[in-house]
């Protein structure tokens, strides 16, 4: 009987729905108020559970997907059974997510055999601070694709060393998709050995590490290793104070690798000044894959000067060729104020198609187009231009012309116009050479004409000779 192994009707229920492998997540939480709103794959924990059944029908579910301890506690009469627990949960094959946020020896310990034996276990999600324990439960080959490590409040019983060895048996799990390290204020040391991984993973696509005491050398160490990396898109410095404009300046070889495939980047709660925007601008000069960089605006720090180089970065309005060789590519920077022009940036920078959003900046800052480098191949660029400014007038970049219609059309007018008043002659001489052309081959008709009824003449005679 269930209710002979279980102190509650809600465990009951939860091992009944387990035999029936009816029940979708578990989470086994302490018999006290942990202000937490409660599922129905809560299991609160009492000295009347039996924890080795509970582990039992775990192990025997093939439904099971989420296994959780939130605050996990035992009594000391439960021990024993936390080890028969976690021999049951080791048999089960389809717990894809797990969440850990307690320290107990007896599931810490264990964590191993179970990433070993559950090749549908993706993700690990654990909060504590003993990582040294889950860094040994990494060295066995896992099917994990999304781990999850936050600490407390910047503490970590086993210091760096649990963080070098989990950085360590990472280069293991070459599966490995997202990662996120929290709250440990690891320094130089591991941003030495995740450095070393990041040049040996393939698979890493985000990478999370915020509050954490990096510094501007730790960012450096890791902008080596990430330029050499062309699968990370996604990574967050949140809360990294640390980090100033000359670590920002040193990241800049990631944007600047020729195989950066990095599109989001999070540095909020970074002192951003004028050194720290600029040092960003030259970094992302020539970029073509970031498309959000989310930082705080302080209005105490960053002035004109720095919003000046990410105008710049955005549209060089100093020619036409340095407006399309602009960033075309960074479209969010976050909430706060921004300067409307480079608002407009960021919106235009939304078009899909790069090359319209080029047009359309050139468009915007050169409404009077200078037309004289053509001249050299005379009215053969007359045909492209006109097209190009066709194709300008078109949906995308309308949008974003404050002009009319007809207004814009007397920009198509006032190209020819230029052309025209640049080579009259070659105009004149076009006009007459076609004039010409027509005459002749009208010329040549009626010569085929003239040849066609002095054949049928011929023709015609021979009839009448006979």
């Amino acid at each position: 009987n269930l209710n002979d192994i279980t102190s509650s009707k809600e465990n009951c229920k939860i091992l009944q729905r387990l035999k029936d492998n009816e029940q979708r997540s578990v989470v086994m939480i302490p018999d006290i108020d942990i202000g937490r709103q409660s599922t129905d794959g809560d299991f609160t924990v009492r000295d009347s559970d039996d924890l080795g059944w509970l582990g039992y029908f775990i192990g025997k579910s093939n439904q099971l997907s989420l296994l959780g301890f939130h605050q996990f506690q035992a009594e000391r009469e439960q021990r024993e059974q936390i080890y028969e627990m976690m021999e049951g949960i080791k048999r089960n094959q389809s717990i894809s997510r797990l969440v850990i946020d307690t320290d107990h020896v007896g599931i810490i310990e264990n964590l191993g055999p179970l990433f070993g034996g559950n090749k549908n276990l993706k993700s690990l999600h654990y909060e504590g601070d003993h990582t040294l324990n889950v860094a040994s439960a990494l060295e066995v080959p896992s099917s994990l694709t999304c781990l999850n490590v936050h600490g407390q409040d910047g503490l970590d019983d086993d210091g760096d060393e649990g963080l070098l060895g989990i950085f360590t048996a990472l280069r293991g799990q070459a599966q490995l998709e997202q990662m996120s390290i929290l709250g440990y204020n690891f320094g130089r040391p591991c941003c030495e050995a995740l450095g070393t991984l990041l040049r040996t993973t393939s698979r890493l696509t985000q990478l999370d590490l915020g509050n954490n005491a990096i510094d501007d050398l730790g960012l450096s160490m890791l902008a080596a290793a990430a330029g050499l990396n062309c699968h990370i898109q996604r990574i967050s410095f949140l809360n990294c104070q640390d980090i100033t404009a000359v670590g920002l300046r040193a990241f800049g070889s990631v944007f600047q690798s020729v195989i950066c495939n990095l599109q989001y980047l999070d540095i909020r709660s970074i002192r951003i000044d004028d050194a720290g925007l600029e040092a960003l601008a030259t970094g992302l000069a020539g970029n073509k894959s970031l498309n959000t960089l989310l930082f705080d605006r302080d209005d105490a720090s960053i002035t004109g000067t720095g919003w000046s180089a990410l105008s710049t970065l955005l549209c060089d309005t100093s020619s036409i060729n340095n407006i399309y060789l602009s960033n075309h590519t960074l479209r969010n920077f976050g909430t706060g104020d921004t300067p409307s022009n480079i608002v407009q940036y960021l919106k235009l920078n939304e078009i899909y198609d790069r090359r319209a959003v080029a047009k359309c900046k050139i468009l915007l800052h050169h409404p009077d187009l200078n037309v004289e480098p053509f001249f050299l191949h005379k009215l053969k660029f007359l045909p492209i231009v006109m097209s190009w400014l066709q194709s300008g007038s078109g949906r995308l970049c309308r949008g974003h012309l404050e002009e009319l219609y007809s207004e814009y059309q007397k920009r198509e007018l006032s190209t020819v116009y230029k052309f025209i008043r640049g080579m009259p002659l070659l105009a004149s001489d076009g006009y007459w050479n076609q004039r010409l052309n027509i005459v002749r081959s009208k010329r040549r008709q009626l010569q085929l004409d003239l040849q066609m009824l002095e054949d049928y003449e011929q023709c015609v005679l021979k009839r009448v000779r006979r």
